[in-house]
């Protein structure tokens, strides 16, 4: 009888022993499959990410540099070389409103007093940097400042000061616009980072911000 038995048992064994192997098969493939498809994610991500870097990067440069060319033509106007507050506000205020990548701008005498600003003198406080005003007037050029948080705004930004000399080359006053550093993520909507992450630190590893 056991002979009988065993040679009715051997189909339905190799039918098991058949299942399992197509079984451990399509597990395998499975596996296989997320696998690779991760690893597709995770190159298209770095991709992404350094693409998203460089844009940043390009971004910041061109923030600066149209900073810059701003303050050569404000610090020639009469009403920051006068101290002429009123008008000066009013102009400041209008730049404001063109330009909303700018925090602020400033106009601050050469004894270090704040005369002019687009927005209150309050918030003008957190954007100057005394250090950075002094280097643009001892030297009489553009001085990029460190980057900061903006402690009125709560915002990131980084200060561009350019001295205001007049026809005698005398230093009348020094013009500081606050750069809004936060603007430059608007590069994130454009390019998605495919489930990674970016973070702006600072030299001092200060998170200036993040997406």
């Amino acid at each position: 009888m056991r002979p009988r038995v065993a040679s009715r048992l051997a189909p339905w064994l190799l039918l098991v022993l058949a299942g399992l192997v197509t079984f451990a098969a399509a597990v395998a493939w499975t596996l296989y499959t997320w696998a690779e498809t991760r690893r597709q994610a995770t190159t298209e991500a770095q991709r992404s990410s350094s693409r998203v870097v460089q844009s940043v990067a390009r971004d910041q440069e061109r923030l600066i540099e149209s900073a810059h060319q701003l303050l050569v033509g404000l610090a020639q106007r009469s009403e920051v070389q006068t101290h002429d507050a009123g008008r000066c506000n009013l102009l400041f205020a209008g730049v404001l409103k063109r330009f909303p990548e700018y925090l602020d701008v400033v106009a601050v005498k050469p004894s270090g007093e704040i005369f002019c600003a687009g927005r209150s003198h309050e918030a003008a406080a957190g954007v100057v940097e005394p250090a950075d005003v002094r280097r643009s007037m001892q030297t009489g050029n553009a001085t990029l400042g460190q980057y900061a948080i903006d402690r009125t705004r709560g915002k990131a930004t980084i200060a561009l000061s350019a001295p205001s000399v007049d026809d005698a080359g005398v230093v009348r006053a020094v013009v500081v616009v606050g750069l809004d550093l936060t603007w430059l993520t608007r590069t994130l909507i454009e390019t998605p980072l495919g489930g990674a992450s970016l973070v702006v630190v600072d030299r001092n590893g200060v998170i200036l911000t993040h997406h």
